[in-house]
């Protein structure tokens, strides 16, 4: 896939450009440079610690015969985890990621703290798992968590927007309990009470219910300005969760709030972001193109494709 590079023309608002020919299309996947330390943000991860990830292998324990399992067995959210939570540090104003279990305990309505882990740490901790497996799907003690982290991070710094990254494997027990808190939270944000949020919800597996993660997505109230609050994906099975929560991670990280349009040469609108306009974007011109133009207000930015070569 070709790249431009920065002496080729690439613009310093731009960390990194990739275009890639599709017929008479031209597909092109831009990632802006983004300082975390300046964009104030801050991030965490739960993993499901229910006793259904248990059984089902996840955690190299379970699935053997009678309970038993013989001889070392690989851990599949640890090799996950090795992955994904480093990238999140890198999006944390901090350099680190508050990191828990959650369902854990008899009823799955308790949290098992790792801490906040920076990179290094992260890409090497044992993640075994929760020292009791949930017997329930409670997800709202989560958010509460990642709720009060963010508050008394507040007290502390600067913190302008906040993600958090949880993974489920079935039906959630307080669904009901989890759309009103989230209304909560919607107002606290429009009242400027609390940071600028994103929950990006992964299901993995085929027990997950997927009317619960629609119904979730659509849980921020109408009258909230900017992007959702919640935003979901599904995962088949635990290995394919770092490229997809890398995936929503960088579409709801902010490179920067308050809008933008993506025109091509002929002035017409590609995309258009009302707030938030995430890390990375992807978009498609004419196989012919030379140029693209991203306007942020009265300010206009033009980035050449000569440097692609031929396309």
């Amino acid at each position: 896939m070709p790249k431009l590079h920065r002496e080729n023309g690439l613009l310093p608002m731009f960390a990194e450009l990739h275009a890639e020919e599709r017929g008479d299309r031209l597909g092109v996947e831009v990632t802006f440079a983004i300082d975390p330390s300046i964009e104030k943000l801050a991030a965490a991860f739960y993993m499901d610690g229910s006793d259904s990830m248990r059984q089902a292998g996840n955690y190299g324990r379970g699935g053997g015969l009678f309970g038993f399992n013989f001889g070392k067995q690989r851990n599949p959210v640890q090799d996950a985890m090795h992955i994904m939570v480093p990238y999140m540090t890198q999006k944390d104003a901090d350099g680190v990621c508050r990191v828990a279990y959650w369902a854990t305990g008899k009823q799955g309505k308790d949290l098992e703290v790792i801490g906040e882990l920076n990179a290094e740490v992260a890409a090497t901790f044992e993640f075994r798992g929760p020292e009791t497996f949930g017997g329930g799907t409670y997800l709202l003690p989560a958010v509460r968590d990642f709720v009060a982290y963010i508050q008394e991070l507040r007290q502390k710094s600067d913190v302008r927007a906040a993600i958090a990254a949880i993974v489920t494997d079935g039906q959630l027990h307080d669904f009901d309990d989890l759309i009103a808190y989230t209304q909560e939270l919607a107002r606290a944000i429009m009242n400027n009470d609390f940071p600028r949020t994103n929950i990006v919800l992964v299901g993995v597996g085929s027990e997950i219910d997927e009317e619960q993660l629609e119904q979730l997505e659509e849980a921020t109230p109408a009258e909230y300005t900017g992007r959702d609050i919640w935003c979901h994906a599904e995962a088949a099975t635990v290995d394919d969760l770092p490229e997809l929560v890398a995936h929503l991670l960088d579409a709801n990280i902010p490179a920067f709030w308050g809008g933008a349009l993506l025109k091509d040469e002929q002035g017409k609108i590609i995309q258009a972001w009302e707030d938030l306009v995430p890390a990375v974007i992807e978009f498609e011109l004419s196989a012919t193109a030379r140029s693209f133009t991203l306007q942020v207000g009265s300010e206009r930015y033009t980035q050449s494709l000569e440097g692609l070569g031929e396309h």
